[in-house]
């Protein structure tokens, strides 16, 4: 109800209510919460191992491209921390987040998508519910069932292009 109301309110309606209602500091920022959007953080990953070749997991939830990059949402955690969750709970591998290499935006479901560089140190493949197989490939060697949009940024990554300046998109991505 509050987020309908809201929305049907001009933006400076809302700042000048927000100043000027005498209501605690907590409910005026349970009204902020409500009254916006949200949406949903993932985090991806290039992990490599030390041959330089990319980990990809091959993903039981996709069909038509199952295979791609390790990934997740992040759950009230710092990012890096979310990623080395999310691959050890799919893989049993230990990882080494390195830097933030891309940042997009998808919105089937609405959410910003952190990827990251990052390497193995150690561990043995375990498979889970989520993830049948893993492997590691060359980037003259991408699995042909896996999205293109990866495909692009790995092979951007791995030459040192800069992707935000290539056009790079990951918009409509599966996390």
């Amino acid at each position: 109800m509050l987020k309908k109301i809201a929305k049907m309110l001009p933006r400076k309606t809302l700042v000048s209510l927000y100043r000027k209602l005498p209501l605690s500091i907590g409910v005026k920022r349970r009204i902020v919460y409500c009254a916006n959007e949200r949406f949903l953080v993932a985090v991806l990953g290039i992990i490599m191992n030390d041959d330089r070749k990319v980990l990809l997991l091959k993903h039981t939830y996709r069909r038509a491209e199952p295979w791609g990059l390790p990934s997740g949402y992040i759950e009230k955690e710092d990012p890096n921390a979310g990623l080395q969750r999310e691959i050890f709970e799919e893989t049993s591998f230990t990882v080494e987040i390195g830097q933030i290499i891309y940042t997009g935006y998808a919105d089937n479901p609405p959410r910003i998508n952190l990827y990251f560089s990052g390497r193995i140190t150690s561990g043995e493949f375990k498979s889970c519910e989520e993830i049948s197989e893993c492997d590691f490939f060359d980037i003259k060697d991408l699995p042909g069932y896996m999205p293109n949009y990866e495909k692009e940024l790995i092979r951007k990554v791995l030459n040192h292009d800069c992707p935000a300046a290539n056009g790079y998109t990951d918009a409509g991505d599966k996390a």
